[in-house]
């Protein structure tokens, strides 16, 4: 069985608690590095990144490249940004300057190939500490799956470049 590799954005402190939690619900089957380490991993037995975080913390284009970067690198082929909304393009409204041309997630599957799942609101500490936005046992080590009566994940491939660029000129 493959593994679960949990991380959160360095300096995290709610992440950092939740991703360990999670982690020692699942011990056999997940390891859990700090963000800001990440970079140092170079074992290939993990199938599955789980990075645990506020939203605010990952959306930036250096941080998400940083990811990318790590995902590619250890050939990781799916993620789970654990993250409220990562599956969330924001927009301030029309050729406002806070509007993302992608959700954090669709662009680190973009940058990655990845299948990257992300969370449509707000995801609840316990989802992921208590593990109930989780499950052990799956072919990665640690999946994703809905907690009662709650449509949580979406799931991003990688989109050609057609449909990358008419969906980033559609969000602006």
């Amino acid at each position: 069985m493959a593994k679960t590799l949990i991380t959160w954005p360095s300096g995290s402190a709610d992440g950092e608690r939740e991703a360990k939690r999670l982690q020692a619900l699942y011990p056999a089957v997940s390891n859990w590095v700090d963000g800001s380490a990440l970079g140092n991993v170079t074992s290939k037995e993990f199938s599955l990144l789980i990075v645990v975080g506020h939203r605010d913390e990952i959306k930036g284009v250096d941080i998400l490249k940083s990811l990318a970067q790590c995902v590619t690198r250890l050939g990781v082929q799916r993620v789970v940004m654990a993250n409220c909304e990562s599956a969330v393009t924001k927009s301030g409204g029309t050729l406002s300057d806070t509007n993302e041309l992608w959700a954090p997630a669709q662009r680190l599957a973009n940058d990655t190939g990845a299948r990257v799942l992300a969370t449509k609101r707000d995801l609840l500490f316990d989802e992921v500490g208590k593990s109930t936005a989780f499950a052990g046992g799956g072919t990665d080590g640690i999946s994703p799956i809905n907690p009662s009566g709650s449509d949580l994940w979406k799931e991003f491939a990688k989109q050609d470049g057609v449909d990358e660029i008419t969906t980033g000129i559609g969000n602006l």
